[in-house]
């Protein structure tokens, strides 16, 4: 597979965002490209970003969170020979982990979905960020916007399917309403709702996807298409 136009896309991406931005190989086990960007794994030299992927993983990752990665990876081989390839770059997994950084551990949460396969290749786009949900190591699969998807219980060992917690409409106009930057006020009058009211359903979403902040439940959302 020639991954120059891949190369430059996540290049030009990277400028654009805050995110790591990662390209992978993973029948090869490789990352082709890292972005440099403040979401960095740390003490790496240019040689090691040659060895393969696993390698970056099990020397940052601490060790009571190997045994996710290595599910993680087991999960993409799986997922995407069973997924049609008409919806492959709709179907996501997201790790939650962290990094050794120095003395301290750094909660990061990957996401991973492919953007081009063959017979002899699969080519993934890697995103690290904060974590969205939780500070504890988790790894979740589905296909954006089915209503569900399934959380790996590393008790267990089992794949839990959960559903995606419903909102009202509601709701989801608030939440639309505050992804393009409107304040409460300016929401309040747009739904033509008192402030009470748009403050309400704000709490409601909280509440329902048990995140913290508006930014938090819009990244959810977004991400289990639900806007």
């Amino acid at each position: 597979m020639e991954y120059g136009q891949y190369i430059e896309m996540e290049k030009a991406f990277a400028n654009l965002s805050y995110q790591g931005v990662y390209l992978i190989d993973l029948p090869d086990d490789r990352i082709i490209y890292h972005s440099n960007s403040p979401v960095l794994w740390p003490g790496f030299s240019d040689e090691d970003w040659e060895r393969p992927a696993s390698y970056i993983f099990q020397h940052a990752v601490p060790d009571e969170e190997i045994i996710l990665f290595d599910r993680m990876a087991d999960t993409l081989r799986s997922s995407y020979s069973m997924v049609k390839k008409e919806i492959h770059n709709q179907f996501v997994v997201t790790f939650n982990f962290h990094i050794n950084n120095g003395n301290r551990l750094t909660a990061v949460n990957l996401k991973l979905t492919m953007i081009d396969s063959n017979e002899e290749s699969r080519l993934l786009l890697g995103l690290i960020s904060p974590p969205v949900e939780s500070d504890n190591a988790s790894i979740i699969a589905g296909d954006r916007g089915a209503g569900h998807y399934y959380r790996y219980n590393p008790r267990t060992g089992v794949w839990e399917a959960q559903n995606v917690a419903p909102l009202s409409e509601n709701e989801l106009t608030m939440l639309r309403l505050s992804m393009q930057g409107y304040s409460m006020e300016s929401i309040s009058k747009l739904m033509r709702r008192s402030l009470d009211t748009v403050r309400f359903y704000r709490k409601q979403v909280f509440n329902k996807l048990n995140v913290k902040n508006i930014s938090e439940a819009i990244s959810y959302a977004f991400h289990y298409g639900m806007i």
